[in-house]
C-alpha cells in the first residue's frame, strides 16, 4: 500500500490494498479519477490524472509513501 506521484505523467496513485487489480473505471462524474477494483469489486487503488490541477505541484513532489503490510518498512521522500 502507498501513495506515489509521477511528475512525468502528472498522476497521483493511491494504493489501498495489495490485492490484484482486475479492472479500473473512471469515477462517476469525474473522468480524471480512476478507481481500480479487485475480483470482489472492492476499490484497491485510486489514480488521479492531472493531479497538479487539483493539488499544488510542490506538495505533490513531496508525496512518496509506502506502507508495508508487516509494518517493518516505511519510507517517505
Amino acid at each position: 500500500m502507498g501513495v506515489t506521484y509521477d511528475p512525468t505523467v502528472d498522476v497521483l496513485y493511491i494504493e489501498l490494498s495489495d490485492a490484484a487489480q482486475v479492472h479500473g473505471e473512471a469515477a462517476e462524474g469525474d473522468e480524471a479519477t480512476v478507481l481500480h477494483y479487485d475480483e470482489n469489486e472492492r476499490v484497491v487503488a485510486i489514480e488521479v490524472l492531472g493531479a497538479s490541477e487539483r493539488i499544488a505541484r510542490d506538495r505533490l513532489q513531496q508525496v512518496n509513501l509506502h506502507v508495508y503490510a508487516d509494518q517493518r518498512h516505511a519510507s517517505t521522500a
